[in-house]
């Protein structure tokens, strides 16, 4: 089966969008089909390794293109040209189907519209352009924002196959554009992680590790690190036998700021590799109340045997319950009693060991990209016939 793959990210094992890129081009790969790249290069992922063709695309930083591009064709991508002439070239009736990586693509529309079309949803991208204005109002975003609905719309109208992550994504997509496509073409795949499933299950006597990732630009991510260093990690300011390690890429000023009150805070910026901070830790904090689709840092968290400590939003798509996995918290006063627990040791070092390994078992039985690999291949049946 030969497929045309397009999308707007590279795969990596650094980013959130990187990583769900990367479970699609492996499991795609490992289901012996023949894949045409089109995309960004990336820097972390041999794309070579698992595709037939590539075709690197690049930003378009010229302003005045940009702008014109987007008055004559209401594109706000600034991959637009690049893209554009590389489908003019190829003859898209060689492919079985085109898989479009996230929701971007309307100005492709015309193009595709007589293909068959997968389309995986990483977000809903008018929440996602919405929740971006709201955090960082400025023209670019406030236009991306007006126009996101309809362009979303535009691809979801010639899409034969649609590819959310959760099932709260599927229900938020059929309630915006429920005339648009049917809950039949819809086939829910959480993300899935291509990694070495193994963890340090002991536990540190000495010190108590806790773990925050993400990118730390990212409204949702920056606000959450604010509300919890402030809210809940205060009231553990003179606590010596814990330490909080904050790793992620692009800090904001407000962040390092509030880092600095703390001496029992860490603050890694932009490291190379999340593994060792992973690997280092035993428990992991995800205080995020807003965004869409899944959290890959708790898929990565789990993958690594972590203690979970988390609110309700981060977990969506996961199949988490509190005390078997960790502990799920809704208010500061959760998480401080919570944490609590641990360091008084109302909670057993034994129990947290069970809790460990129930969380690596968890990720090899359902987000390991063997369970992605069979999804897709259901996927890949129902084009063939």
């Amino acid at each position: 089966m030969k497929i045309l793959y397009i999308t707007p990210e590279p795969p990596s094992d650094y980013s959130g969008g990187g990583i769900v890129v990367k479970q699609s081009i492996l499991s795609l790969a490992k289901l012996n089909t023949e894949i045409d790249y089109i995309g960004p290069s990336s820097i972390d992922f041999d794309i070579q390794k698992y595709t037939s063709k590539i075709f690197y695309i690049k930003k378009n930083k010229n302003i005045l293109f940009r702008v014109i591009d987007f008055v004559f064709s209401q594109a706000t991508s600034s991959f637009y040209r690049d893209l554009n002439i590389i489908m003019n070239q190829l003859d898209l009736n060689a492919y079985d189907f085109i898989y479009l990586e996230f929701s971007k693509f309307s100005f492709l529309s015309k193009k595709i519209k007589d293909h068959k079309v997968v389309t995986r949803l990483h977000n809903i991208e008018y929440d996602y352009c919405k929740a971006k204005l709201k955090n960082n109002f400025s023209l670019f975003n406030l236009v991306k924002f007006i126009f996101s609905k309809n362009k979303e719309k535009k691809v979801l109208k010639y899409t034969d196959i649609l590819i959310p992550l959760t099932k709260e994504d599927k229900k938020r997509t059929l309630s915006l554009y429920k005339k648009t496509i049917s809950e039949s073409n819809i086939r829910i795949i959480p993300i899935c992680l291509e990694k070495n499933s193994t963890s340090k299950i002991e536990i540190d006597k000495n010190t108590f590790r806790f773990l925050i990732t993400g990118s730390l630009w990212y409204g949702p991510n920056s606000e959450g690190v604010l509300w919890f260093l402030k809210n809940v990690w205060s009231d553990f300011k003179n606590y010596n036998n814990i330490e909080l390690t904050i790793a992620g890429s692009n800090p904001n000023s407000k962040i390092k700021k509030k880092a600095t009150n703390f001496n029992n805070v860490k603050l890694i910026e932009s490291p190379k590799s999340m593994k060792p901070y992973f690997s280092a830790a035993d428990f992991y904090i995800a205080p995020i109340f807003t965004g869409a689709g899944m959290k890959v840092k708790i898929g990565e968290a789990l993958s690594h045997g972590l203690f979970l400590i988390c609110t309700p939003h981060s977990i969506i798509g996961y199949n988490v319950q509190n005390i078997e996995n960790g502990f799920v918290c809704s208010s500061a006063q959760e998480f401080i009693i919570n944490i609590k627990k641990i360091l008084e040791n109302k909670i057993k070092q034994k129990k947290i060991k069970i809790i460990k390994r129930n969380n690596l078992s968890l990720y090899k039985n359902n987000y390991d990209i063997s369970e992605s690999m069979k999804k897709y291949k259901k996927i890949l049946k129902e084009i063939k016939e």
